[in-house]
């Protein structure tokens, strides 16, 4: 079996942040200094400073709430009949709207053709699915 490589170098290997670093972020990042500008003082990269300054502030404010969450909103007009999974009925149609990984994500949910076809869809969506199987 072939021997794993490290995912970092020796050269692209830091030590960990001091006392005297977090005190130096800390006192840059309330100065209004980029947090470019302070990896490259501190010769760290942005990321590594911006995981730091959200660590600190953590642990200087531990009362204080996490940020919540943002929902992605989208405008459904009055008329849509779209429906979202648990309102999912036989009878709707099963094309997806949107990104199922985002909140927003809803299914067509007209009437389907017939519930004893074999498509999940309505008659506009049957269309589109059989132009895209055939490649047209």
């Amino acid at each position: 079996m072939d021997q794993q490589l490290p995912l970092t170098s020796p050269e692209q290997m830091v030590s960990p942040f001091t006392p005297e670093d977090d005190r130096l972020i800390t006192k840059l990042f309330a100065e209004g200094h980029t947090m470019k500008a302070i990896g490259e003082q501190l010769k760290r990269s942005r990321g590594s400073i911006a995981g730091r300054i959200r660590r600190l502030r953590a642990k200087l404010n531990p009362e204080t709430p996490p940020p919540e969450p943002r929902v992605r909103l989208r405008m459904i007009d009055e008329k849509s009949t779209e429906v979202t999974l648990q309102e999912l009925k036989l009878h709707h149609c099963r094309w997806p709207k949107g990104d199922p990984r985002h909140s927003d994500f809803r299914f067509c949910g007209a009437k389907r053709i017939s519930e004893s076809e074999r498509t999940p869809y309505c008659r506009e969506h049957t269309l589109i699915a059989g132009r895209q199987y055939s490649g047209g």
